[in-house]
């Protein structure tokens, strides 16, 4: 698939962010950035998202393509090659996307099926609505901070023009509700930003049950009226 540079929301904000962290003065600023130039259209970028082999990203870059996805430092070796830049793709669907996610010969979405079918047999349990991974998680949260260093680290010198943290973000099938979190580690988080917020322990109880409850009958009637249109 051949498509115009398309930025995601979130991926500005990281790149925003990973350029702070290696321009921390004006000189090195000069010295890292680019001359502007008169031709307006010379920060337009045309990627392609697929992988192709060498002789084809030459050709590509022949007919206009400027640069290419990739999914680690090896695979910029061509690229280099031929002078093609690159964003990194996907550094994180595991931890943000883990519903969307290619899984060998079962289909992208087979996860958000067995959670929708959890929680059509057992309505009031938690099990369909603890997220997996939860991103209150602490061992996920210290595992994709190591990654993303690991990444950045890899690839500064050559200044992709982004880094990507996961296709199409969320626990559900695209575009279908199931953002929930039940789990320990978001239920934890809750209950201290509740004491945080309302400075006292006898409110917690009764607006988590609240919102617990509101929750539950939003997820039963996306989950009926899904299985009604499914």
């Amino acid at each position: 698939m051949l498509s115009a540079c398309c930025f995601r929301g979130h991926c500005l904000l990281w790149l925003v962010f990973l350029s702070l962290m290696f321009i921390s003065t004006p000189a090195a600023a000069a010295q890292l950035l680019p001359a502007r130039s008169p031709d307006p259209w010379s920060d337009y970028q045309i990627i392609m998202w697929q992988q192709q082999t060498k002789a084809a990203y030459s050709a590509l870059e022949k007919i206009g393509v400027s640069a290419a996805a990739v999914h680690s430092e090896s695979a910029t070796g061509p690229l280099l090659d031929i002078g093609l830049g690159w964003y990194v793709e996907n550094i994180a669907t595991d931890f943000y996307s883990p519903y969307h996610r290619w899984s060998g010969d079962r289909p992208v979405n087979w996860k958000f099926e067995i959670a929708r079918d959890d929680y059509l047999r057992d309505p009031f349990g938690r099990t369909a609505l603890e997220r997996k991974p939860s991103l209150s998680d602490p061992a996920w949260l210290a595992r994709i901070s190591a990654r993303l260093t690991r990444t950045v680290e890899a690839h500064p010198q050559h200044r992709p023009l982004f880094y990507n943290l996961g296709d199409e973000t969320g626990i559900a099938d695209l575009s279908i509700l199931w953002d929930f979190d039940f789990s320990e580690p978001s239920l934890r988080g809750m209950r201290q930003w509740l004491a945080r917020r309302y400075r006292t322990g006898r409110t917690q109880p009764r607006v988590g049950h609240a919102v617990s409850r509101l929750e539950l009958r939003h997820a039963d009637d996306d989950a009926r009226g899904d299985r009604r249109h499914g």
